[in-house]
């Protein structure tokens, strides 16, 4: 949720049972009727450990009898994992992002807010950075992943924890095709806090919903965007706080 994003575009230590984050939102307390069943989140971002115990059951790639289907899954435009390869993540941040999405392994690492959801990834950032190519790449990709041109397989939300530019519009047109798609854009404000109006694009633009990072206590992190780009015109950014 309010997980710290990267410029254009980290970890964390491991969990006994429920996580702080989930238990601070209470999260928890909605599993047994809402846990994210019949949704599929995607990130673009630095790919995912695919093979992470909290984190491969609910790979929609997941055969579940021990085989994977990556086509339609994974894209990775620059071809930073290989030729034909299997999602992977050479920096960690996307698996770190996934997992706060949905990441639980039903034992010690009950991090994510939403298990029962399903997720696809594409590999918008190389390393620690992100080319345009790659996340334009990525944003056309969520809207067709089967490559069909009828858009099946859409996910219902996207999660952004990258950003730059305050104030570009560069990315906004993809934000409004995936809203008219129906796919929620939910993406981070930036960590170019805390001063106000430092909300970084695309997390500052009016079709996206963002979330600024918060400690146990609750108080907001020091290094989080807050408010809208200077002279953008857009008002309530970013919309919530969040673990």
């Amino acid at each position: 949720a309010g997980a710290r994003g990267c410029r254009r575009v980290g970890g964390g230590a491991g969990t006994l049972g429920v996580g702080w984050n989930i238990s601070k939102i209470e999260a928890d307390k909605a599993w047994s009727t809402a846990d994210g069943e019949g949704i599929v989140v995607a990130n673009i971002d630095t790919g995912v450990q695919y093979t992470h115990p909290a984190v491969v059951n609910q790979y929609r790639g997941n055969n579940g009898d021990g085989t994977y289907t990556h086509a339609g899954n994974w894209y990775d435009p620059a071809n930073v994992c290989g030729t034909g390869s299997p999602p992977c993540d050479n920096h960690g941040h996307g698996t770190h992002t996934m997992g706060t999405m949905l990441g639980n392994d039903g034992a010690t690492n009950q991090i994510g807010v939403a298990p029962g959801a399903k997720w696809i990834a594409c590999k918008g950032c190389e390393s620690g950075s992100c080319s345009t190519s790659s996340l334009i790449a990525c944003a056309q990709w969520v809207m067709d992943p089967y490559d069909n041109n009828s858009g099946a397989g859409e996910p219902d939300v996207v999660n952004n924890s990258w950003g730059g530019g305050s104030g570009s519009t560069w990315y906004r047109s993809y934000m409004q095709n995936w809203r008219a798609a129906g796919i929620f854009p939910a993406l981070s404000p930036g960590d170019s806090g805390p001063r106000w109006g430092t909300a970084d694009s695309p997390g500052g633009h009016p079709e996206t919903f963002a979330r600024r990072a918060a400690d146990r206590s609750g108080k907001l992190a020091g290094f989080s965007s807050r408010g809208p780009p200077a002279g953008s015109g857009v008002g309530g950014k970013p919309e919530v706080s969040a673990p």
